[in-house]
């Protein structure tokens, strides 16, 4: 890992938008994001991540995607590094929500 490009969390909504063509300039700049992780292998997200996004992408959207769609989405993305949570990880997420006014669930992510 090099100083210019640091390992990089992303969140449910970047993952959603880069798959979304209809939300214009967000699914720009989602899809350049995340092709530029899948070229660097910087790419990190959580297991809460991949369970958003199956929600999203199949019951959320305007037009959800049929499961096995979804489901190919999801295995693409576990060749990215997946964190797992633990419960040391939970209470660290507590004390990045205190100190950084974040929601806890944004705080799980990071």
């Amino acid at each position: 890992m090099s100083a210019e490009s640091p390992l990089q969390f992303i969140d449910t909504n970047v993952l959603v938008y880069a798959h979304d063509a209809r939300a214009g300039e967000k699914h720009e700049r989602s899809d350049l994001l995340v092709s530029e992780l899948w070229v660097s292998r910087q790419g990190h997200l959580s297991v809460q991540v991949l369970q958003e996004l199956y929600v999203t992408l199949t019951q959320v959207v305007p037009s959800p995607l049929d499961l096995e769609a979804a489901s190919k989405i999801l295995k693409n993305l576990s060749h990215w590094r997946v964190h797992v949570p633990n419960p040391e990880d939970v209470l660290g997420a507590i004390h990045l929500q205190q100190r950084h006014r974040l929601s806890f669930w944004d705080a799980m992510i990071l």
